[in-house]
């Protein structure tokens, strides 16, 4: 009896430590996890991920514009004009699908990143689905307003994947503060759903000083976290 009560013991001893052998080990540097008889670290979540997507969701907020099923923006840019003129171009665009916001993704900080004070940086991104089309429209007037008049109808219907799969946003946290910048030569624009209503772009423009844009996004902002646009 003392002998049988014996080897039971020692197989539970040896079961024992064969769970403990085979459990996969930990670090404070993330969560590790079994794939293929091999241990994996997933990359642990940086404090600033909340700070990046706030900053996100404020320009997308001010750059797209909801108006009945479909989403707007306008981009333009200023051109060389007579003495006097304010000359700007841009073009106003219609997506008939959808607008999905991509988390902000953040790339990995070489060390020479860290030594340079960044603590954050990578990209927001705005994707498009479904399609696209585009009017062209002009402002010229010494105003300094953004009034825009348009050059003509829509284009026709494009699939996005053939014009613009969507927008771009870079974001950095260096030494406390973060500084963004748009990842395009234009300035985004967004929209007056009261406008687009009215149907601004008939073939002979808009009317007269009607404001077809809105201004540029206002910048975003953290309570307590300097928030600026990069140089």
């Amino acid at each position: 009896m003392v002998l049988m009560l014996q080897k039971a013991a020692l197989q539970i001893l040896i079961l024992l430590c064969c769970t403990f052998a085979a459990a996969p080990q930990t670090s404070g540097s993330g969560h590790s996890a079994v794939k293929g008889g091999q241990i994996t670290r997933t990359a642990t979540p940086s404090p600033f991920d909340a700070e990046a997507k706030s900053i996100a969701d404020q320009y997308w907020d001010g750059v797209f514009t909801i108006c009945g099923k479909s989403y707007y923006y306008a981009k333009a840019a200023e051109l060389a004009g007579p003495k006097g003129m304010d000359l700007w171009r841009g073009r106003i665009y219609q997506i008939d699908g959808g607008v999905r916001r991509d988390p902000p993704a953040a790339k990995t900080l070489s060390p020479a990143d860290k030594a340079n004070g960044i603590q954050w940086d990578g990209t927001a991104d705005a994707r498009f689905s479904g399609i696209i089309r585009e009017a062209n429209v002009q402002r010229a007037d010494g105003s300094g307003r953004y009034d825009f008049h348009a050059l003509g109808d829509w284009g026709g219907w494009i699939d996005v994947e053939h014009l613009y799969s969507g927008l771009r946003l870079d974001l950095t946290r260096q030494n406390g503060s973060w500084s963004w910048s748009y990842s395009g030569e234009w300035i985004l624009f967004k929209m007056s759903c009261e406008v687009i209503t009215r149907n601004p772009l008939r073939s002979q423009g808009a009317v007269p000083g009607e404001q077809v844009f809105l201004p540029p996004p206002a910048p975003p902002e953290l309570k307590g976290v300097e928030v600026h646009p990069r140089r």
